[in-house]
């Protein structure tokens, strides 16, 4: 089999009105390895009245393996460029939920199905 792959995109999250800002903040990504996929999930065993499998994503670790540099962010007057960055801001509901749809874009792009 000989597959096309993308290896990154630049992403601008829609959420919240992001995309409608005269300077959205913008993400630029790479897709994960097939390694990064596999340890960014992980199964939890659940037993109450029989047992059943949860899988889980661990999403900052998805976001800090996916995102290459942040556009169009400061903070307190300081910008904000690295995904490291990123995760040590405090207290913004905005930037949680915007973490979180960015690690939800970067695992479902980097899910390739075999049709595409």
């Amino acid at each position: 089999m000989d597959y096309t792959i993308n290896d990154s995109e630049r992403y601008v999250p829609a959420l919240m009105g992001n995309d409608k800002e005269a300077l959205p903040i913008a993400f630029n990504l790479r897709y994960l390895t097939v390694k990064d996929q596999d340890e960014m999930e992980y199964y939890e065993v659940v037993s109450v009245k029989g047992s059943r499998v949860n899988m889980k994503t661990n999403w900052a670790d998805t976001f800090r393996r996916g995102v290459v540099s942040i556009e169009n962010l400061k903070v307190n007057g300081k910008e904000i460029k690295t995904a490291e960055e990123y995760m040590v801001i405090r207290g913004s509901k905005k930037l949680t939920s915007l973490m979180q749809d960015v690690a939800l874009r970067i695992k479902e792009a980097s899910e390739i199905d075999e049709k595409n």
